[in-house]
């Protein structure tokens, strides 16, 4: 056997979602204080999907988008993301652009095409003024309005250039009240608050994209529990399930 023959090949468009997954650590090695900011992001994502009893295929898109959804940062230069001061009109234009070129350069990448929704809106608000495109309500994907809950929640309780981190409770309040006026889902709100603190959000991941194994074990459970629920329901008993 030749030594190019012992080379295993790896598909073209895995070894580009790996790379793609590596920029995603690249892009927040750049700033020490959001150490840890995808691999969470993407933990309390999936949660909050399994909460909302989203399906295994879902749940797998979420967690990778949930981890890509700051790609589009790489083009953005430091002296605008690492500012420690507040940002220029112009500045914050400049920053408001990653959404849109994360979603360009997942285009790139067949395998990605499902996270492009969450990478793309995960700046949207429901009353219709986020960004990049504006859209409001019902437009906004469900996917990438979970990945905009618990990206808030993550941006409010860890520290930044412009400001301390808020406790988890005061975050709370926040979101609760951000989500009062028409930002976000109220409903998507209380899920996620609900899982804050309890066994429901799963570990951190030791490296790489989740295994699509691992999201459907940590579906299991509750998809268990539905099912006896459901169960219950139909049999007139009651369940503490709701």
């Amino acid at each position: 056997m030749t030594k190019s023959a012992a080379i295993p090949v790896v598909d073209e468009f895995e070894s580009a979602e790996g790379l793609y997954l590596a920029l995603g650590r690249i892009v927040e090695a750049r700033d020490a204080r959001t150490h840890g900011h995808c691999e969470r992001l993407a933990d309390y994502a999936t949660a909050l999907g399994i909460s909302c009893d989203l399906e295994v295929a879902d749940l797998i898109t979420l967690y990778r988008g949930a981890f890509l959804h700051d790609i589009g940062k790489i083009a953005i230069p430091d002296r605008v993301l690492l500012k420690p001061s507040a940002l220029t009109r112009r500045e914050y234009a400049l920053i408001k652009t990653h959404p849109a070129i994360g979603d360009e350069l997942c285009r790139t990448v067949r395998s990605l095409d499902a996270v492009r929704g969450i990478v793309r809106h995960h700046h949207e608000r429901l009353d219709g003024c986020g960004y990049p495109d504006g859209l409001a309500g019902d437009e906004i994907p469900l996917l990438a309005q979970i990945v905009t809950i618990v990206d808030v929640y993550d941006a409010l309780t860890t520290t930044r250039p412009y400001r301390k981190a808020m406790s988890s409770s005061a975050a709370v309040g926040t979101m609760r009240g951000e989500a009062r006026e028409g930002a976000y889902s109220t409903e998507l709100v209380e899920r996620f608050v609900g899982l804050i603190g309890s066994d429901a959000l799963p570990p951190d991941p030791s490296s790489g994209p989740v295994s699509p194994d691992r999201i459907a074990r940590l579906a299991l459970p509750r998809k268990s529990r539905m099912a006896k629920s459901k169960s219950a329901a139909s049999s007139g008993s009651p369940s503490s399930i709701c």
